[in-house]
């Protein structure tokens, strides 16, 4: 077997990790919850930063930190749509229906006085 087919296994294995490592923190730093302020102020060098103090974390923590942003984004979404939903009335309730209808009559008697007086 030529001596060039051989792969150093401690060099490969250290290369794939230092991969895995740098692909986690790249994700982590994507999906990390940041206010509207810390991502209108965040530079290149702040991130470069953050980056460099990653590198020591392990990546099983880095899995976990990943993990708990995505339960605080799903979280914060969940509560939006909660949010959404208080604020529309519902078309299965009455009193959502009677308000849209009278929304829309009222409309429509609008549009009825303004097509009289250009008449």
């Amino acid at each position: 077997m030529p001596v060039n087919n051989i792969i150093n296994m401690d060099n490969y294995t250290d290369n794939v990790d230092a991969s895995v490592l740098d692909s986690l923190i790249d994700l982590y730093l994507n999906v990390k919850v940041r206010t509207p302020e810390e991502i209108d102020n965040c530079t290149k060098e702040q991130l470069e930063e953050e980056r460099q103090a990653l590198q020591s974390i392990s990546p099983v923590l880095l899995i976990g930190y990943i993990k708990s942003s995505f339960e605080i984004l799903l979280s914060l979404k969940e509560e939006e749509q909660d949010e959404k939903q208080r604020e529309i009335p519902t078309m299965g309730s009455e009193e959502g229906y009677d308000e849209q209808l009278r929304k829309l009559e009222s409309e429509s008697r609008m549009h009825i006085q303004v097509l009289c007086r250009s008449y």
